[in-house]
């Protein structure tokens, strides 16, 4: 489902049983295309109540591991360093309007 340098990156980042979750739930959202927790957490079919569902999937995703500083900067600093060349000026845009 995720290109390969996504997976060896989130793998690295996330401890194996974090990273299966991972990929179940970014299954569900491709799947079913919400983004309500209460609906994930209906999807995901765990042996548990549907309460501790939600409440076990906002606190992974709250894992230290999602902020800008520990996941995405380094992201985007892999994807850059590994897929663009060196040596010719990258441009970039931002959403913000001027």
């Amino acid at each position: 489902m995720l290109p390969s340098f996504y997976q060896t990156f989130l793998q690295s980042r996330f401890t194996q049983r974090q990273f299966l979750f991972l990929q179940a739930l970014l299954w569900l959202l491709t799947q079913y295309r919400t983004l309500r927790i209460e609906m994930l957490a209906q999807y995901l079919c765990l042996p548990v109540l549907a309460e501790s569902c939600r409440c076990a999937l906002q606190r992974f995703l709250l894992l230290e591991q999602f902020t800008l500083e520990h996941i995405w900067f380094p992201l985007v600093q892999h994807i850059l360093s590994n897929f663009f060349p060196h040596n010719q000026p990258l441009y970039t845009a931002t959403g913000i309007p001027a």
